[in-house]
């Protein structure tokens, strides 16, 4: 191991628009790199127009369409615009481990550990942490498999088992908390665009979800889909489908069995995508839920394998790198990318030290920049944070 490695932003990748984070050294640098940008663009330029898919939705998706994929992506090199990192900083109250729950804030991230969600700078500071395990006032049992993040009041809120809502600022500070004795499950849980909240439990009862006023009020229950399908081969037991959710750039995504809701306000949900037909899991080979979604124009299936639709083309590619379901890192050699814990196109992994100082991996060569950075790292530190802002036209014919 070398130096000490500062905490801080490292830019190790940056094509297209973000070419600003590798300064040219020269007017003729800057000329080669223009030219290089115009001939990209010529050889890359996809047949359909690369602009967000517009609003007709539903999208109806033939279950054929899973089972003969129109193509494969194995490299990450063919979808991603930025690579970072960020060397979180280390020490005694902020000691974590990898997670994929992580939320980003204008000037930083959140990241959920355990029960604690700690708070770090863009510069890899630490910052302060919401820690408050406890029966009393403004304490919670545990933090839920979601919580939800306000950017614009900086605040969070922490769904508790005991059917109530926690508010919390950045520093940790308890605000509030209402009640929601009405509610059936709170296991996911996320903020609307009208500033109510949407809570459904993780298996679906009825209701399917609830939105949630500011003083814990039911605003609506919703009773989109089958709430109970009869499973084939199971002596007439019923099979409780589960709810997967995703945030959407005009509100939240729900996913039932068939149906993909797009719950855009406290009384709006709209089918977004529905599979035609649909076969649940034990009769049919294909599993095409839940949905995660990735940016404007394309959406993720997390099943029995990682996949990846195209809105604006109604194509559907499978990510098969050497680990399954993940991309290969062929920019900086480094770990293979798990595209489900993308949020608002960036992908958010966590880089254990040890892992990266002790690989298991034979194929964990990283090149010059990276193996740079780890070689300064200690085997106690933080994770390193990667963080991979993704093209909106990255799939090209």
């Amino acid at each position: 191991m070398g130096d000490r490695l500062k905490v801080g932003k490292y830019v190790d990748f940056c094509i297209f628009k973000d070419t600003f984070s590798c300064p040219p050294k020269s007017n003729h640098f800057k000329m080669r790199i223009l030219a290089i940008f115009l001939l990209c663009l010529g050889f890359c330029a996809c047949n359909n127009n690369p602009t967000a898919y517009k609003n007709d939705y539903p999208k109806h998706v033939q279950l054929a369409r899973f089972q003969s994929p129109d193509g494969h992506i194995s490299k990450l090199s063919s979808l991603a615009k930025r690579i970072e990192y960020i060397v979180l900083e280390t020490h005694n109250d902020c000691l974590i481990g990898t997670t994929s729950n992580i939320q980003a804030t204008s000037d930083g991230v959140l990241i959920r550990f355990r029960n604690a969600i700690y708070y770090f700078g863009n510069d890899g500071r630490y910052r302060s942490k919401i820690d408050h395990v406890g029966k009393g006032p403004g304490e919670y049992l545990r933090i839920l498999p979601h919580y939800i993040h306000d950017p614009i009041k900086q605040e969070i809120v922490i769904p508790d088992g005991r059917q109530s809502l926690l508010f919390f600022d950045y520093s940790g500070k308890h605000i509030k908390s209402i009640e929601c004795k009405s509610q059936t499950g709170m296991d996911f849980s996320a903020l609307l665009p009208d500033g109510n909240f949407f809570l459904s439990p993780f298996m679906l009862y009825s209701p399917m979800f609830t939105t949630i006023g500011n003083k814990g009020d039911i605003l609506r229950e919703f009773f989109p889909g089958k709430v109970e399908i009869q499973r084939s081969g199971d002596e007439g037991g019923l099979y409780f489908p589960r709810l997967w959710i995703s945030n959407h750039h005009e509100g939240v995504l729900a996913s039932d069995s068939d149906t993909t809701w797009l719950v855009k306000d406290a009384q709006t949900a709209v089918p977004f995508m529905i599979i035609d037909p649909f076969v649940s899991k034990n009769e049919d080979k294909v599993y095409v839920s839940p949905i995660n979604y990735l940016n404007k124009n394309y959406i993720g299936f997390d099943g029995r394998e990682y996949g990846i639709y195209s809105l604006r083309d109604n194509k559907y590619y499978t990510v098969n790198g050497k680990e399954k379901r993940k991309l290969d890192d062929d920019i900086d050699k480094g770990p293979a990318v798990n595209l489900s814990h993308a949020i608002n196109g960036k992908v958010y992994s966590l880089l254990n030290a040890i892992d990266l100082l002790e690989p298991t991996n034979p194929n964990f060569l990283p090149k010059k920049k990276l193996s740079k950075l780890i070689e300064a790292l200690h085997e106690n530190d933080n994770p390193v944070l990667r963080i991979i802002t993704l093209r909106d036209e990255f799939i090209c014919d």
